[in-house]
């Protein structure tokens, strides 16, 4: 993955549980959605640098929240639990099996109408609120879709996502 480069992945996030030796043949539904999650992160073959990647988890806002209160908060920072280590933990778990190389990374985690990860190989400049509108469409139309950085990320009305350099 180059610097600059930009990768969407219609993925929910889903943090890494505590497991126990009973998890193998005990089916805690925690511990099911984080083996679903890391086959689906397996399956899209998702890529993360050893070091310097930003990764931004957009995590899906409650149905039972009033559209008032959805619109209020899209693109936000998300400073609910999950905490983002254990989103991390998932990721790299999932990604490498062992991730004792990995030195350096940035995670970042904010609210959207649908989960997402977004992988950078450099730090994006995040102003909240973030304008996710033009992801949300990337991700409709295409599993998975790449970017290059000279794609705008910005909207006349919001922040968006821009390259550090």
């Amino acid at each position: 993955m180059t610097p600059g480069h930009v990768q969407v992945f219609a993925i929910e996030p889903t943090p890494k549980p505590r497991q126990t030796r009973a998890d193998r043949w005990i089916k805690r539904p925690p511990v099911l959605r984080y083996r679903a999650f890391a086959d689906e992160v397996r399956l899209r073959h998702l890529e993360l640098p050893t070091r310097y990647y930003h990764v931004v988890f957009v995590m899906t806002m409650p149905s039972s929240w009033p559209e008032k209160k959805k619109r209020l908060h899209e693109g936000c920072p998300h400073t609910d639990t999950p905490d983002k280590d254990n989103l991390e933990k998932a990721l790299l778990d999932a990604v490498y099996g062992r991730d004792e190389h990995v030195w350096d990374g940035r995670v970042s985690k904010v609210w959207g109408r649908m989960g997402l990860i977004i992988v950078s190989a450099s730090s994006l400049d995040l102003n909240p609120p973030i304008y996710l509108d033009p992801i949300y469409a990337a991700a409709a139309s295409s599993r998975a879709q790449s970017w290059r950085s000279e794609v705008p990320w910005a909207s006349t009305r919001r922040s968006g996502f821009r390259s550090a350099s």
